[in-house]
């Protein structure tokens, strides 16, 4: 089986390095997996992670999963881990994770694939695939972090007109939404 390209954010703390092998764990088999790591506190966010993947669609003209060590700075919170599961059974699925990248490479226009999107084209819990033509068009626009605010890579990062945002299971999610789906999936 090829793999898929995917980049792995991760937040050097004892616990974001524990999340990261436990994340690896389920990835490798499925991916090529690229890690890039921040050291805490984390100041820069996201943004190193997601301009690698960014750069990484664009330069090989390929689509490219992103995700991160979600909780590494706040594991306590009880949804963190629930996120973790849930990319965990729907990034790790062989068959959902061939259908995103047909999908993604069949697009030509650019096209961002989530499990689920929020208003705005949010996409929730920060895991995506970027096709090559949206990736290329975020990169040119991207924000670094001392020009937005901390919520700017979770809520706005892809609010370009020329870009779709898509989630695979449901489009404009607001919280009480997010939080029935946690529920419908047994995850609390």
């Amino acid at each position: 089986m090829n793999k898929y390209l995917c980049v792995l954010g991760v937040l050097k703390t004892s616990t974001g390095l524990c999340i990261k092998n436990d994340m690896l764990s389920w990835l490798n088999p499925i991916y090529n997996v690229l890690c890039i790591e921040q050291d805490p506190p984390g100041k820069l966010f996201e943004y190193p992670a997601i301009k690698y993947a960014l750069r990484l669609s664009a330069e090989s003209n390929e689509p490219v999963l992103y995700i991160h060590t979600k909780g590494a700075s706040n594991p306590y919170t009880w949804y963190q881990k629930t996120i973790r599961k849930i990319w965990k059974r729907e990034y790790s699925n062989v068959d959902n994770v061939k259908t995103m990248f047909e999908i993604s490479k069949t697009v030509e226009k650019p096209l961002v694939l989530c499990l689920y999107t929020g208003i705005t084209k949010a996409t929730w819990f920060n895991a995506w695939v970027v096709n090559p033509a949206a990736a290329q068009i975020t990169l040119d626009n991207i924000k670094y972090p001392t020009d937005c605010n901390r919520f700017y890579y979770e809520q706005q990062l892809f609010n370009d007109d020329k870009i779709s945002v898509v989630g695979l299971y449901k489009n404009d999610c607001n919280d009480s939404d997010i939080m029935s789906q946690f529920i419908k999936h047994g995850e609390k």
